[in-house]
């Protein structure tokens, strides 16, 4: 329910019947004592996922920004639910089995590939 009686209104992103509305060509003018809301998808980060720090992935799970399951999946972190704390071993065996996968299958031991290996850098914290 809106604050105050306030209507929803869509000046980007998907209209309550399913239109998409693109929020780069549209122009709302807003009053001084009026609030919006910027609702986002996540970005797709820098670096490889199994580079970025066990500690910060928990992070972000603890801060809702992912799930536990994605933490295991695509970042290879394992964390206990139970006691919302990273599992060290199998994060440390998830992480070696998908580095090892990687050198036999990833796209940099693929000639023509594109990424070729190439690893962006990492802005520091």
């Amino acid at each position: 329910m809106p604050l105050f009686g306030a209507k929803r209104t869509v000046i980007g992103g998907l209209t309550p019947n399913g239109d998409w509305v693109s929020p780069l060509l549209s122009s709302h003018p807003f009053n001084y004592d009026e609030q919006f809301l910027f609702e986002s998808t996540g970005g797709s980060g820098w670096g490889k996922p199994h580079d970025r720090p066990a500690s910060k992935v928990l992070d972000d799970v603890l801060d809702d920004y992912i799930s536990i399951e994605a933490a295991r999946h695509q970042y290879g972190v394992a964390i206990d639910p139970a006691t919302m704390t990273i599992n060290a071993a199998e994060t440390a065996r998830l992480r070696g089995a998908k580095s090892q996968s990687a050198k036999r299958t990833g796209p940099g031991n693929c000639p023509g590939h594109p990424d070729r290996g190439a690893t962006p850098a990492i802005p520091p914290d």
